[in-house]
C-alpha cells in the first residue's frame, strides 16, 4: 500500500516524556487496519493519534491569526468537565491494495480525501467516586468515488468511532474500577488481506478489598468480542464473530514490603462464529500460585505456575485439551527515564502456544526516541471453524525531531500468522500448518507552522509514504 497524506490534523498523541510508562504494544494487524483512521482514538486506554506524534511548537509570525482562532474555539468548547475539540484533515493518498482484487484504471487507484473529525472527553470526580468518558471519531470522504482501495460503493464505510467510558470507587480499603471500550470502523485486515468493517467491545470489572495489613483479596470479570464483515471478493458477505467472557477471584498475602504471593482460580470461555458454519467453543478452568517481587523501584518481577482444564467438543488432539500446565512471568525495567524495557511470557486459559511480548524503549538524546515491539499471539480464525491463527512480529519506529518546525517518523513492521487446527477434519485441518505474511514500511515528514497548545484545533501538515505486501 502507498497512501501519501498532507493536510491538518488534530493532535492528541502522548508523546514519551520523563518518567513516562512504556508505549502500549503495538501490532502489525492494529496499525495497518487503523492507518486510515484520521483523529484521535479514544479506546486503547490513553488518546492516542493516528498520526503517532505530539505537535511542535511553532515561532509567532506568518500564521499567527490561524493560531489565535484556534486557541480561541479550543477555549470556548471547553465547559467545566466536558472538552469538545474539532479538527480536519485533508490529503491524497495512492494504494497499490485494491478491495475488489482485480486489475482497475490507475486514475482509480488514488484519491484526494477531506477528514473532519471530533474528540469530546468528559472527566468528574464525586466523593469517592470519578468518572471518565471519551469518544474520538472521524469521517473519510474520498473525492474519487471509483477510489478502489477504501472499498466502492455500498462497500466503502467512510465513518471510525471510538469510545470509552470509566468509572472508579476508592476508600481506604476498597477499589472498584469498571471499564468499557468500543470501536467501529473499516481497514485492511493483514491476516485475511480483505477490507473489514470491525465492531470491537470490551467490559472489565475489577473488585479489590483489603482485609489487612498483610492481606487483601479481589476479584475480576471481562467480556469482548469483535463482530468483522468482510468486503472483499474471496469471503464477500461473510461474517465472524469471535467474543471471549471470563472471570475470577483471588487472595494476595503480602509476604513482605516487597513481595506478593497469590493465588488466583478463574475460568473463562472463547467462541467462535462464522458465517455457514458451526458455532465452535473452548472453556477451561484454572489455578495458578504466583508470586510478585519488586527488586527496586525500577526492577520487578511477576511469574507462577499451576494447571488447567480445557473443554473443546470438537478437539481430538489431546495436548490441546484436558489437564494442561499453565505459567506465566512478566518483568520491566527502566534504568532511567529515557531507557526502558517490559518482557512477558505465558501459556493461560485457552492457548495452545505460548504467547509473549518485548516492548522497548530508547531515548538516546532529547530528540530522538526509538520504540520497539515483538509479540506472539493466538485466537480463534477469522474464516475457518476449529481452526487457532497464531501471529508472530515486530514492530521498530524512530522518532527525530529534525528542525524547531520538522518532525520525522520512521516506522516498519513484518509479521506471520500461522493456521493451526484443533480438529481433525475438515478445512481446519487441510489448512493447519499454512502460513502467510505482511510486512510494511512507513515514514512521515511533519511540519509544524502554529502551536495550538498540547490539544490544538488544527495539526502539523504531513507526508506519509508507507508500502505493504502480504505473501
Amino acid at each position: 500500500m502507498f497512501p501519501i497524506l498532507t493536510g491538518i490534523l488534530p493532535a492528541n498523541a502522548q508523546s514519551e516524556s520523563e518518567g513516562a510508562p512504556l508505549p502500549v504494544p503495538m501490532t502489525v494487524s492494529d496499525a495497518v487496519f487503523r492507518s486510515r483512521w484520521i483523529g484521535v482514538q479514544v479506546d486503547s486506554g490513553h488518546k492516542r493519534s493516528a498520526a503517532g506524534m505530539q505537535g511542535l511548537p511553532a515561532e509567532p509570525g506568518l500564521f499567527a491569526p490561524l493560531e489565535n482562532f484556534a486557541n480561541t474555539l479550543r477555549d470556548g468548547l471547553t465547559l467545566g468537565p466536558l472538552e469538545i475539540h474539532p479538527g480536519v484533515a485533508f490529503g491524497w493518498e495512492y494504494s497499490n491494495v485494491n478491495s475488489t482484487f482485480q486489475s482497475t484504471s490507475p486514475s482509480d487507484d488514488n484519491s484526494f480525501f477531506i477528514s473532519p473529525n471530533l474528540a469530546v472527553l468528559y472527566k468528574r470526580e464525586i466523593g469517592n467516586w470519578s468518572v471518565n468518558a471519551a469518544y474520538g471519531g472521524g469521517f473519510n470522504y474520498y473525492l474519487n468515488q471509483n477510489y478502489t482501495a477504501a472499498g466502492t460503493s455500498s462497500q466503502r464505510n467512510p465513518f471510525f468511532n471510538t469510545a470509552s467510558i470509566g468509572i472508579g470507587y476508592l476508600t481506604s480499603r476498597q477499589k472498584i474500577n469498571l471499564q468499557l471500550l468500543g470501536s467501529y470502523g473499516t481497514g485492511l485486515n493483514v491476516i485475511t488481506g480483505e477490507n473489514t468493517t470491525t465492531a470491537d467491545m470490551s467490559a472489565n470489572l475489577h473488585w479489590e478489598h483489603l482485609l489487612t495489613a498483610y492481606a487483601n483479596v479481589g476479584a475480576h470479570a471481562a467480556f469482548s468480542t469483535s463482530l468483522n464483515s468482510f468486503l472483499g471478493v474471496e469471503n464477500s458477505n461473510d461474517n465472524a464473530d469471535l467474543s471471549s467472557a471470563s472471570a475470577g477471584a483471588y487472595a494476595d498475602w503480602f509476604a513482605t514490603g516487597k513481595t506478593r504471593v497469590r493465588f488466583e482460580l478463574s475460568a473463562g470461555q472463547d467462541t467462535q462464529g462464522i458465517s455457514n458454519e458451526s458455532t465452535a467453543n473452548r472453556s477451561y478452568i484454572q489455578g495458578i500460585l504466583s508470586v510478585k517481587y519488586k527488586f527496586t523501584d525500577k526492577l520487578d518481577i511477576d511469574g507462577g505456575a499451576g494447571a488447567r482444564y480445557v473443554e473443546d467438543p470438537k478437539a481430538v488432539d489431546p495436548k490441546y485439551v484436558g489437564l494442561l500446565p499453565s505459567f506465566f512471568l512478566r518483568g520491566s525495567y527502566r534504568p532511567s527515564e529515557k531507557t526502558g524495557i517490559s518482557a512477558g511470557i505465558s501459556l493461560l486459559g485457552n492457548d495452545i502456544q505460548p504467547s509473549f511480548d518485548v516492548t522497548a524503549f530508547w531515548q538516546p538524546r532529547l530528540n530522538t526516541s526509538l520504540t520497539l515491539s515483538v509479540y506472539q499471539g493466538q485466537g480463534f480464525s477469522y474464516t475457518v471453524s476449529e481452526q487457532v491463527q497464531v501471529s508472530r512480529g515486530a514492530v521498530l519506529s524512530l522518532n527525530q525531531k529534525l528542525f524547531s518546525k520538522m518532525n520525522v517518523l520512521l516506522s516498519g513492521g513484518w509479521q506471520q500468522t500461522e493456521n493451526l487446527s484443533l480438529s481433525d477434519t475438515g478445512p481446519a485441518e487441510q489448512q493447519s500448518g499454512e502460513t502467510s505474511s505482511y510486512g510494511f514500511a512507513m515514514g512521515t515528514l511533519q511540519w509544524n507552522f502554529t502551536d495550538c497548545g498540547v490539544d490544538p484545533v488544527f495539526k502539523p501538515a504531513e507526508a506519509k509514504i508507507s508500502y505493504g505486501m502480504r505473501v
